[in-house]
């Protein structure tokens, strides 16, 4: 599947361990400092399982581009929307800060049709911090 071969590549030009990484990830380490992962009751999208790996976000509406899908990270804890995104190098949407807090909000960056899944490109905001300009 093209979206875990990518995964693999990019943590490869990091020089990222991935056995290490899934470690780090599952520690208390990693969970005080990423904080709980809270359901924000938004009625946008669905948790669901996904193809690519586990589980995936779905998009309940259409959403055209610039579109706000909502909160990946809310007053330090994850949202389901920033827990269950997973990563894609075709992806439609774009994780961005908010210079004032921190928060992140995702943002569609192609149209994204009711029921497809809602994919990021884990390169675009881990290595390329951007922030969010738009109403809120």
């Amino acid at each position: 599947m093209i979206e875990s071969e990518d995964w693999f590549k990019m943590l490869k030009e990091n020089n990222i361990d991935p056995k290490l990484l899934d470690k780090y990830l599952k520690s208390k380490q990693f969970l005080l400092k990423a904080g709980k992962v809270v359901d924000d009751k938004n009625k946008s999208y669905v948790v669901s399982k996904s193809k690519i790996s586990g589980k995936g976000i779905f998009a309940k509406k259409n959403f055209i581009i610039g579109d706000k899908i909502g909160f990946g990270m809310r007053g330090n804890n994850r949202t389901y929307l920033g827990r269950y995104v997973n990563h894609s190098p075709m992806c439609n949407v774009k994780f961005l800060f908010l210079k004032e807090n921190n928060d992140s909000v995702l943002i569609a960056i192609k149209p994204i049709n009711k029921n497809e899944e809602i994919v990021a490109n884990y390169r675009n905001h881990t290595f390329n911090k951007e922030y969010y300009y738009g109403r809120k």
